[in-house]
């Protein structure tokens, strides 16, 4: 695991595109920390986001409520519509988001109980 950083086709160029519209980019993960970091450095794409919320740190995981409530806080956001949680984990990404009030988008091929639901990347342009 600690080793693993294999990343989705096109994933580095649709960051590219989010980072040249100017989105805050953030990781909200479950794990450990050293772990994450390393497998973002591996992968390229640790630049990429201005934050990087991970359990081991926070103290929660996803899809507890004060998880999303450090980093809705952390990034001051005063206006939940908008934030986006782009993730592929029913459980924790979308019924967390869900749960706080966050609009959600399910990245994978089965259907589950999203704001959004693709199965490519640059489906995720569309909705922005």
């Amino acid at each position: 695991m600690n080793n693993s950083h294999e990343l989705v086709d096109g994933a580095l160029q649709f960051l590219d595109y989010l980072k040249r519209k100017g989105y805050i980019l953030c990781t909200a993960t479950n794990g450990v920390f050293n772990t994450q970091m390393k497998r973002m450095k591996d992968a390229g794409i640790l630049d990429y986001f201005s934050h990087h919320f991970i359990s081991e740190e926070i103290g929660y995981e996803k899809p507890h409520h004060n998880f999303f409530k450090h980093c809705i806080e952390t990034l001051e956001v005063k206006d939940l519509s908008e934030v986006l949680m782009i993730g592929d984990t029913y459980t924790s990404d979308i019924i967390g988001a869900h749960q706080f009030g966050i609009d959600s988008c399910y990245y994978g091929v089965r259907q589950v109980d999203a704001t959004y639901h693709v199965e490519e990347l640059e489906e995720i342009k569309s909705i922005l």
